[in-house]
């Protein structure tokens, strides 16, 4: 939040949908989270368990429409984004701090 206010975003909405907006991103964070813990749990080497991190953060992070447009992309790339939560997550920034109705960004 205070990266965006120095860049000079403004809330448009009160004090609860920015918190809720703020509790939704950091629940998003937490149970992806989960995918890098596991790992963890059920290996014994941490280079395996880099290794298999890598391996499911890297069509995750970089399989979104964050540096091109989704038109730009190939077919098979777009069918991913459709179904990758980052990419939903990462591709507008939560409507209720911005003054629109949250059900359509809620509902992906």
């Amino acid at each position: 939040m205070g990266a965006g206010a120095a860049l000079g975003f403004k809330v448009q909405t009160g004090l609860v949908p920015t918190l809720a907006a703020c509790l939704l991103t950091i629940f998003f964070s937490f149970c992806l989270s989960w995918a890098f813990v596991l790992p963890g749990v059920l290996m014994r080497e941490p280079g395996g368990v880099q290794g298999t991190s890598f391996v499911v953060l890297f069509p995750l992070m970089f399989g979104t429409s964050m540096i091109t447009p989704k038109d730009t992309l190939p077919g098979w790339l777009q069918a991913w984004l459709e179904v990758n939560p980052v990419n939903h997550a990462a591709a507008r920034p939560p409507p209720r701090r911005c003054g629109r109705s949250c059900r359509r960004w809620c509902s992906w």
